[in-house]
């Protein structure tokens, strides 16, 4: 637990052999996500770890019967021990006073759109558009519901939303979220699927920016 940040713990928990010393051994990792939740100086405390290091004791005769059984020649033996991570200071900087509208910082945000579309389409016909919205070093409840426009002439029936947050081999994670939405054209003609837009914080440069999917179809209907 930190004081001015919330921590959630990402099921991504993962472990795998190598090399340290010329010795082989077992390392397990954890992920967590920090979500400051004020400017200033944010301090994470040591990560702790209090565990016990069994070896064997060459000298086991004058404990034999305190330590127990004998394996091998040799007597186990316990020590406990506790290992601690150095502290980290982050700076956190303010939201600018101007933004207005969901807050997502980020250092890379792109959003996808597929659409689905028979050669011919009717009035009555469906047509599919399924969205997806990915953020770098962004867990996914972060991430904001999508709008996604009907259009004139167009009925439109969102399916729900589902995201995901999931970590790449070099240990970043990245919050996704997709959806798809079905419009049904209610009337023949030349008809405009709108254009989806998300507004986002870029932290590399400081500055807003929006992630698009211009590919605003128009689409000709036969009655």
């Amino acid at each position: 637990e930190t004081e001015g940040a919330r921590i959630i713990l990402l099921d991504m928990d993962k472990s795998y052999r190598d090399y340290q010393d010329n010795r082989p051994v077992r390392i397990f990792e954890r992920t967590f996500a920090v979500i400051p939740e004020k400017a200033g100086y944010l301090t994470l405390p040591p990560v702790e770890l209090y565990g016990t290091v069994v070896s064997k004791d060459q000298n086991y005769m004058g404990d034999l019967f305190a330590q127990g059984m004998l394996f091998n020649g040799f007597v186990p033996t316990q020590k406990s021990i506790r290992l601690e991570t150095p502290s980290i200071q982050i700076k956190v900087l303010e939201k600018p006073n101007d933004w207005q509208g969901w807050w997502l910082p980020s250092e890379q945000v792109v959003l996808t759109v597929d659409d689905t579309i028979a050669d011919t389409i009717s009035v009555g016909d469906s047509i599919t558009r399924n969205i997806r919205l990915t953020s770098l070093n962004t867990i996914a409840e972060t991430l904001p519901s999508l709008k996604q426009g009907a259009g004139e002439g167009l009925k439109i029936y969102p399916s729900p939303e589902q995201r995901e947050t999931i970590q790449s081999p070099t240990g970043d994670i990245q919050g996704v979220l997709t959806t798809s939405v079905v419009f049904v054209p209610t009337q023949a003609g030349e008809l405009k699927l709108p254009a989806i837009e998300v507004p986002w914080f870029n932290t590399k440069t400081g500055k807003a920016k929006y992630a698009t999917e211009d590919n605003s179809l128009g689409v000709w209907l036969h009655g």
